[in-house]
Parts: structure tokens; C-alpha cells; sequence
């Protein structure tokens, strides 16, 4: 596991970053998960209350979410889409084991952490409203040990940010 680091809010770096993030999703089709979007993010964590959020970062091309397979009616969940979901579902059994262990206090500085997955990937107008319903259903209905696992497209991810930057403007 990586360790984390200290971050202070910066409202004005924020509104910066956000804009450069709406010009790569303006300018690009497809997202390639190392050269175009881990620059911009970093793990979540709230360290005083021991909340975190670990998130796995997947390309954005016409089959992350979905693909069509032969004749078939509909289509599948992407094996990008699976590996990610197993990835995040990996890193929670790693947690669970690590709960009451001195390695989960010096990383976390806490015996046990409260934690959630999300992962990201695809584009809005690669999914289909059909498809979307689908990815809403089982985001909304699978549970790892009682945790959740939470699935937003780059798009879904901009518009998120972008509510919330609107927020603190008030």
C-alpha cells in the first residue's frame, strides 16, 4: 500500500485544476489512464476522522464500461470495468486484514478506518441510458463487507467536482 500524504485545500489551485480537467475531457475522446488522468488526482483521506476513500482510476475509451459480444442482445460489463471493480475489491480485503494490526495504525494512525472504493472509468457518451441504468443498479446493489464500491464515469467525476466548486463559491 502507498503511504499518504498531508493535503491543505487550496480553493483557487482547485477551480484551476477542475478547468484544466474540463479542457482534457473537451479536447479528448478517449482518456488513457496513466498519460491523461492519475496527474490529476491523488488517494482521498480524512486523517482526523479516519475516512478514506480509495479509488481506481481505469481508461475511457468505447468498451471501458461495456462491450457488445457477437450476436448477443446485450451487451457485457467490460473485462476493464471487472478489473477494476476487483481491483478496489482486492484492496478491502487487504484492509480487513490489516484492521487491529500496528502496520493499520502507523499507515493510518488508527487500529481500524472507516473506507469506501470508487472507481472511475469510461465516458458518458460511450454508455448508452440502458447501460447506465445497468451500471447504477449494480453500483447501487453490491456491498463488500459492508463497504461500498462506487462507479462514476470521467464525465460523471467532472460534473461532481464542478457542483461542488459552485457550492463553495457561496
Amino acid at each position: 500500500m502507498k503511504l499518504f500524504e498531508p493535503f491543505t485545500y487550496n480553493f483557487e489551485a482547485f477551480e484551476r485544476e477542475l478547468n484544466d480537467y474540463k479542457a482534457l475531457l473537451a479536447n479528448h475522446t478517449v482518456l488513457k489512464e496513466r498519460e491523461d488522468i492519475l496527474p490529476f488526482f491523488n488517494s482521498v483521506g480524512e486523517p482526523h476522522t479516519h475516512s478514506y476513500c480509495f479509488i481506481e482510476f481505469e481508461d475511457a475509451d468505447q468498451n471501458s464500461v461495456f462491450v457488445s459480444k457477437g450476436k448477443k442482445y446485450k451487451s457485457e460489463f467490460s473485462p476493464r470495468l471487472e478489473h477494476g471493480f476487483s481491483q478496489i475489491v482486492d484492496w478491502f480485503y487487504k484492509l480487513e486484514n490489516l484492521q487491529n494490526t500496528l502496520d493499520m495504525n502507523e499507515r493510518f494512525g488508527s487500529y481500524q478506518i472507516h473506507y469506501e472504493g470508487l472507481l472511475i472509468i469510461g465516458r458518458d457518451q460511450f454508455v448508452t441510458d440502458a447501460e447506465m441504468k445497468r451500471l447504477k443498479w449494480r453500483i447501487n446493489n453490491t456491498v463488500i463487507n459492508s463497504k461500498h464500491i462506487y462507479c462514476y464515469t470521467y464525465d460523471q467525476l467532472h460534473h461532481f467536482f464542478d457542483k461542488r466548486l459552485n457550492y463553495l463559491r457561496f
